[in-house]
């Protein structure tokens, strides 16, 4: 089950337990934190095979050992009056109350919630793994797949209660392999922390490592470092010209050069800064991170078109700032003449608000892009008609870049999906609410570059290194706010 999917089973349910209790039920906006915090909790307590009632019992036990023995004396609270004039002593015993009561309901609110979501078919990741860990993994189907092979698992590092007992079994039906790629300098040290969940994993896991001998390279082999020293953050990338000239020259070996983004949000300055060519040969780039659709023109038009919606919920005017935004994106299609004309004639009216209805007569975009959204299950709708607008001008006048095209996909794709799980869950929702939603959702999706993993220079998150070999790395972003 996807993340909204169970956010909206969540809310119902423990909606459901807070009516039983007599108590007021919450509403969507104002539970979404809380549901998160939850959500979280409730797949953590399974990928640790945790029990979830004895757990919750505790925190209520904690809870009210608190409220019955309070370490705070008369006088500190006299104190903390002082400062705070919305804290009150009765105010405190209250908010103690309250949390006795929602670890109280925790047990049931777990149980409900996975018996809801199994009734419909669905399950969450950390039950998946609940499920199979304590069952016996060489019952599966899916293993009938590997029965001339093996599973192998490569990079794996911190793992859950779950994971632990599933690759026992696995490596135990002689089913899987492991490959810990290590140096002896980190892993034969305790005191070395990046070697702790390795040595837990060998050590006291037992599991077998097939690279058996550990090199010790990082105390043998001389490595060459330079630090150059910048100011700001995106200038670091700007400099990879100077850095990479040397393998510019042999773009065609194979990729023994990479550059590590520590910090992704540099991936834009990296891919701006290394050319396509250089002295007429072409520079084989591959990018294994996604590119963000956060950090796109598109996304910046669905933001602008947000404002727009939530101020239109406030009244019928936008104001000057935000129809110029508008204006002035690359993506409204608006040529040069037209977009002085229109913003020559507002400033010479010297409006600070300008009227909805005179927004929609323009015609054209204007008119899908300010359309009012008066049901919360039309958003997804007009936000589609927004892009669909967008993407078949771009298409018909040929000026559609291949990375715009996959970002317009993976987003319809995405506002479909969400389409379909919001369903009927929003028909009593608040309009900014579902909008909220919609946004969020968004600002997560990324689309894949496309590229050559053996040729080149090769660009990378941190994580992604691992298992990996490279002659020269360069590191962006690694300095950890020094």
């Amino acid at each position: 089950a996807d993340f909204y999917l169970q956010f909206f089973t969540l809310h119902k349910i423990y909606n459901q337990l807070l009516v039983e209790e007599k108590l007021e039920t919450i509403s969507s906006h104002k539970f979404f934190p809380l549901a998160k915090i939850i959500l979280s909790d409730f797949n953590q307590i399974d990928s640790d095979l945790v029990d979830a009632e004895k757990l919750y019992r505790d925190l209520e036990d904690i809870s009210v050992i608190n409220k019955d023995f309070d370490y705070l004396s008369p006088k500190q609270y006299e104190f903390l009056s002082q400062f705070w004039t919305s804290y009150a002593e009765g105010k405190h015993k209250r908010q103690q109350e309250l949390f006795i009561k929602m670890w109280r309901r925790m047990p049931k609110l777990y149980e409900q919630f996975h018996i809801t979501l199994k009734a419909q078919d669905y399950i969450t990741n950390g039950y998946a793994y609940r499920l199979l860990a304590e069952g016996d993994i060489n019952e599966q189907e899916f293993l009938n797949n590997f029965n001339k092979g093996k599973i192998i698992f490569v990079g794996f590092n911190a793992l859950s209660s779950a994971e632990e007992r599933i690759f026992k079994q696995l490596q135990e039906s002689n089913k899987a392999l492991f490959y810990f790629d290590t140096d002896e300098y980190y892993l034969s040290d305790p005191l070395q922390e990046a070697g702790l969940f390795l040595r837990k994993n060998i050590n006291q896991l037992g599991l077998k490592n097939v690279f058996v001998h550990q090199p010790s390279l990082m105390k043998t082999d001389q490595h060459s470092v330079n630090v150059f020293k910048v100011q700001g953050q995106s200038v670091q990338a700007k400099i990879l010209n100077t850095i990479l000239v040397d393998d510019y020259e042999k773009a065609d070996d194979v990729g023994s050069t990479v550059v590590v983004l520590a910090d992704e949000s540099l991936l834009i300055p990296t891919l701006q800064t290394i050319p396509t060519q250089h002295n007429g040969k072409d520079i084989d780039l591959n990018v294994t991170m996604g590119f963000a659709l956060a950090t796109s023109s598109i996304f910046g038009l669905v933001d602008l078109w947000i404002m727009a919606q939530l101020a239109l919920l406030q009244g019928d005017t936008l104001s000057y700032k935000t129809v110029e935004a508008f204006i002035t994106h690359p993506l409204s299609g608006l040529s040069d003449k037209m977009r002085n004309k229109i913003q020559t004639a507002l400033l010479d009216e010297n409006v600070v608000e300008i009227d909805h209805q005179r927004l929609l007569k323009q015609s054209g975009l204007f008119e899908v892009f300010y359309k009012k959204i008066n049901q919360p299950e039309n958003v997804i709708a007009c936000l589609l008609a927004v892009l669909d607008y967008v993407l078949t001008r771009l298409s018909n006048a040929k000026t559609l870049k291949k990375i715009d095209a996959e970002l317009f996909v993976k987003t319809i794709q995405e506002l479909n999906r969400l389409y379909d799980t919001f369903g009927k869950h929003i028909e009593k929702e608040e309009i900014a609410f579902v909008i909220y939603l919609v946004q969020n959702s968004l600002q997560a999706v990324a689309v894949p570059l496309a590229g050559d993993p053996l040729n080149g220079i090769q660009v990378m998150g941190l994580l992604e290194t691992r298992n990996l070999n490279f002659d020269k790395v360069v590191f962006l972003g690694f300095n950890e706010g020094i």
